[in-house]
């Protein structure tokens, strides 16, 4: 697991009003492993397991990883909600999806755990056709959340006007197919 990359996030955005809840007990990752296996959902994978160790679930500039329990911000203004609470709404909505797991979202994104394929993917929360695929939890948590975490560190500052010179460097391209007048 990328234990200090994911450090590295959350002291990325600690600043900015993130939900970071205290890691699970093992007593929370106990009945919430059984409430998922009683209402015939995957239990939480290893990675899942692992990140929960963390952090019990995270939430930030709208990204939501769901944990073992619900949490709530110290104004009481908001609540994670937990895990199986998620799932039981998620697949009252959606029949044949036995075999995900919903982990988590951000804006029309959903993160899924699939069991039957053991791997980890970002569906389009209207469609559910696949967006990224990861074979760990750790890789989705990173590969989603950090472009906006860390956008200082990694993100191209363009000024007015290379974007204008962009712009016309693509209008200008003679590849563009010929319009019929």
């Amino acid at each position: 697991m990328h234990t200090e990359r994911i450090r590295e996030i959350f002291r990325a955005v600690e600043d900015t009003d993130p939900l970071i809840p205290a890691p699970a007990t093992r007593e929370s990752l106990a009945a919430c492993q059984k409430a998922l296996a009683e209402r015939g959902y995957p239990i939480l994978p290893p990675g899942a397991i692992e990140f929960f160790q963390l952090a019990n679930g995270f939430s930030w500039n709208g990204f939501e990883f769901f944990g073992s329990n619900a949490t709530t911000t110290e104004s009481g203004r908001y609540t994670l909600k937990d895990i199986v609470h998620m799932n039981d709404v998620w697949h009252d909505n959606r029949e044949g999806r036995d075999h995900l797991l919903l982990l988590g979202r951000f804006d029309d994104d959903i993160y899924v755990y699939d069991k039957d394929e053991d791997s980890f993917h970002v569906l389009d929360g209207l469609t559910l056709f696949p967006i990224d695929e990861y074979s760990e939890y750790d890789e989705l948590f990173i590969c989603s959340v950090n472009e906006y975490a860390c956008e200082d560190e990694y993100e191209e500052d363009l000024d007015d006007e290379d974007w204008e010179e962009d712009a016309e460097e693509i209008l200008d391209d003679e590849d563009w197919p010929e319009e019929d007048v």
